[in-house]
C-alpha cells in the first residue's frame, strides 16, 4: 500500500513564548482539503497530537480524497472515512484507505497518538485488510510513516474477533492501543459475556484484558471509555462491575484507573474517606503522569454544593486524593448545564470540556453547547469557542481534544472564522497561550 506521507512531529514539547508575546486564540477550520476547500458534508470527532500540529478526525465529506462517493445520506457515519491534517504544511492525508487504495466506508472515532505518528481507529469495512470476515466493527492502527495499516482486535492466530470492538485509546508513541470489545475470543478464559477493556501491544503483538478482578476473576460488569497517561503506563476506564476493587457498594457506573506495570486496578471516584459516588461518572481522561484524572459524573457528593445535580466535570488528584469541580466559573458558580467530555493538558493544569451552561462566563451564548476551558492553577473559566471579536459560536461546540497549547472540536457554528459558508458541521482548533493571563 503506497501513500503520500509528511515529515512527523518529533514529540518535543514547543517552547513557549512569555505570556506578553502570546496571542490569546488563534482559530483556524482544519477539516478541508489540501487545496483550501470545505468540506461538502460534516466532520467530527477530532483528536489532537501533543503538539497541536496533527488533527485526526473523521468526516463523511467526499471532496477530501481522490475516489471518494459522495454521501447519500446527511445523518450517521456509515460513510465516513477518517482524515490527518497537518496544520503546519496544510495538507490532508486520508488515513481509512481501503486495498484497492480508495476510501473504505464505515471508519470512525480516530485517535492520533501524542507524537502524531499512529492513527487508531474503528471500523466495519471489509477491504482494510485481506480475509476481514467478521462482519463486526474492529479496530485499525495505521502507521504514517511506513504507511502500512493493520488490524489489532484479532485472536490468537490471527482469528477474526468473535464480536464488536471499539471505544478506543493510544499511548504517546502508538506502542500501546485500549479498546473495547465483546469478543470472546481475544484472550482465553473469557467467559463473562460483557464489555471488557483490553491493551493491544505493538512491540509483542499480544492483547492482554484489564478489566480483572484481583486473583483473575473476570468482571461482573461492562467496562468502556479506556484512556492512557502518556506512556501508557495508566489506563483509565469506566465499569459497573462490583468485583474490580474491593467495597464498591454503590451499584453505579464508576470511574478506574489500571497500573499496566504494577497489575492493581484502582477506583478514582470514591473520597479519602471511603465515600462512594451517588451517580454515574463516565468518560476519562489522564494527564501524563497519571496522576490527574478528568472525568464527569451525575454524582451530588464529590464535592460540596453542586449547583445543577445533573453532570459536572471533575479532577481526582490520585497523590492527595483531593477531588475538585471543574465546571464552575472564575467566581465558583458551577455548570447549569449537562457538562460532558473532558480533555487533560499533560501537566494536568488545563482541562477543556464541552457544556451548554449559560453560568460558566459572561458572554451569552445562548444556551448552546460549547467547549470552555478550565486552569486550574489560577481558576480562570475561558469560553474556548469564539469567533472574530469574542463573538460567541452561532451553533452547537463539542467534543475537545486537548493538547500542549491547542485543543480540537466540531462545531457546527459559521462565525468562528471567515468564510466558513459550508453550511456543516466542521473541524476548528484553537491555539492559545499556556498561561491564565493570555486568556484576558
Amino acid at each position: 500500500m503506497q501513500r503520500k506521507t509528511q515529515n512527523l512531529a518529533t514529540g518535543v514539547l514547543p517552547i513557549f513564548l512569555s505570556v506578553a508575546a502570546q496571542s490569546a486564540f488563534g482559530q483556524e477550520l482544519v477539516s478541508r482539503a489540501s487545496d483550501g476547500s470545505l468540506g461538502n458534508s460534516f466532520s467530527r470527532e477530532a483528536s489532537l497530537s501533543e503538539d497541536g500540529r496533527f488533527v485526526a478526525f473523521q468526516s463523511k465529506a467526499s471532496n477530501f480524497a481522490p475516489g471518494d462517493i459522495p454521501p447519500t445520506s446527511p445523518f450517521g457515519s456509515e460513510e465516513a472515512d477518517v482524515f490527518v491534517f497537518d496544520t503546519q504544511t496544510q495538507t490532508i492525508e486520508l488515513i481509512s484507505a481501503g486495498l484497492d487504495g480508495l476510501p473504505a466506508n464505515n471508519c470512525r472515532d480516530p485517535e492520533i497518538s501524542g507524537d502524531g505518528r499512529f492513527v487508531a481507529f474503528v471500523s466495519s469495512a471489509t477491504n482494510l485488510v485481506p480475509n476481514d470476515l467478521n462482519d463486526a466493527s474492529d479496530v485499525f492502527l495505521f502507521d504514517r510513516e511506513t504507511a502500512v495499516l493493520q488490524r489489532i482486535n484479532e485472536g490468537p492466530g490471527g482469528e477474526d474477533a468473535d464480536g464488536f470492538s471499539d471505544g478506543i485509546a493510544i499511548s504517546f508513541d502508538g506502542s500501546l492501543v485500549a479498546f473495547e470489545s465483546t469478543a470472546p475470543n481475544l484472550v482465553s478464559g473469557d467467559t463473562n459475556g460483557l464489555r471488557d477493556i483490553f491493551v493491544w501491544s505493538r512491540q509483542t503483538n499480544t492483547i492482554e484484558r484489564v478489566t480483572v478482578a484481583p486473583g483473575g476473576i473476570e468482571a461482573d460488569g461492562t467496562s468502556d471509555q479506556p484512556a492512557f497517561s502518556r506512556d501508557g503506563r495508566f489506563l483509565a476506564f469506566e465499569s459497573n462491575a462490583t468485583n474490580l476493587v474491593a467495597a464498591d457498594t454503590n451499584s453505579r457506573r464508576d470511574i478506574y484507573i489500571a497500573d499496566l506495570a504494577g497489575g492493581t486496578v484502582e477506583r478514582v471516584t470514591v473520597l479519602n474517606d471511603g465515600t462512594e459516588a451517588d451517580s454515574s461518572s463516565e468518560h476519562p481522561a489522564v494527564s501524563a503522569d497519571g496522576r490527574f484524572v478528568a472525568f464527569e459524573s451525575r454524582a451530588s457528593n464529590l464535592v460540596p454544593d453542586v449547583l445543577n445535580g445533573s453532570n459536572s466535570i471533575y479532577v481526582k488528584d490520585r497523590l492527595t486524593g483531593e477531588v475538585s469541580l471543574v465546571s464552575q466559573s472564575t467566581t465558583g458558580v458551577s455548570a447549569d448545564g449537562f457538562c460532558e467530555w473532558p480533555s487533560i493538558s499533560p501537566d494536568g493544569r488545563l482541562v477543556v470540556f464541552d457544556c451548554p451552561s449559560t453560568t460558566l462566563v459572561d458572554v451569552d451564548n445562548g444556551g448552546l453547547e460549547s467547549v470552555y476551558l478550565r486552569d486550574r492553577a489560577t481558576g480562570v473559566t475561558t469560553l474556548v469557542a469564539i469567533g472574530p471579536g469574542g463573538v460567541s459560536a452561532d451553533g452547537r461546540s463539542f467534543r475537545p481534544s486537548l493538547g500542549v497549547d491547542a485543543v480540537a472540536f466540531a462545531s457546527t457554528a459559521t462565525n468562528l472564522v471567515a468564510g466558513d459558508d459550508n453550511g456543516e458541521e466542521d473541524i476548528f482548533v484553537v491555539r492559545f497561550g499556556l498561561f491564565a493571563d493570555s486568556f484576558e
